[in-house]
């Protein structure tokens, strides 16, 4: 009886661990996620201020000629 306890206790404890190190998993991809959000976010506005400097500058070759 008493290894019986014990080696169910065991398990208890292997899957408590396992489930913290589920939830640190979850975390870590979590921030990853937000991460390559914020990547994407300046990808973006980065695009957006090279495409507006584009056009001003194809405004003023135009206006030159």
């Amino acid at each position: 009886m008493m290894c019986e306890i014990n080696l169910l206790q065991d398990n208890v404890e292997e899957t408590s661990e396992s489930c913290d190190n589920f939830q640190h998993i979850l975390r870590e991809l979590e921030s990853v996620k937000q991460e390559a959000y914020e990547e994407k976010c300046r990808r973006e506005k980065a695009e957006r201020e090279l495409f507006e400097a584009l056009q001003k500058v194809i405004i003023l070759i135009y206006n030159y000629h």
